[in-house]
């Protein structure tokens, strides 16, 4: 389901576990035109370092070719962590640019299930950037 479809300044998607569970499991924001801003001021096209700087140190997330490509799987404490009795978590996927030469892809593409530190020199390398923002509501049961 989508809010606003009509306008790709303020268009959101939202995500249902199933009909039952009574609210979303997830709502997340994209698109070039997107005019969505998450917490601490980060935003679509926020680069690698300015994630570290609102985050307040490095983070973790997964390679760029595969299924959960770019989603970052832990912010490793800080400022964008959930917090004991946060109800949801603020979490982002990042991207690399579609011309991105081969040489900075592959070092943090091939294994899918493999976690990279946003400070590793792979990653610096690569030069992601934000490509959506999402609010992951925990399960309540």
């Amino acid at each position: 389901m989508y809010s606003f479809p009509g306008d790709p300044a303020t268009r959101t998607g939202m995500f249902w576990l199933d009909k039952t569970s009574g609210g979303p499991r997830y709502v997340s924001v994209g698109g070039a035109q997107s005019q969505w801003i998450g917490t601490r001021g980060l935003f679509l096209g926020a680069s690698l370092t300015d994630v570290e700087a609102a985050k307040g140190g490095p983070f973790e997330l997964m390679g760029f070719q595969n299924h959960n490509a770019g989603e970052v799987t832990g912010w490793l404490g800080g400022n964008l962590a959930a917090k004991p009795g946060d109800t949801c978590e603020f979490t982002m996927v990042m991207g690399l640019l579609p011309d991105a030469a081969s040489e900075v892809v592959v070092p943090v593409s091939g294994d899918p299930e493999k976690v990279y530190r946003s400070d590793s020199p792979e990653t610096r390398a690569a030069n992601p950037s934000v490509v959506a923002l999402v609010l992951q509501f925990f399960d309540p049961a």
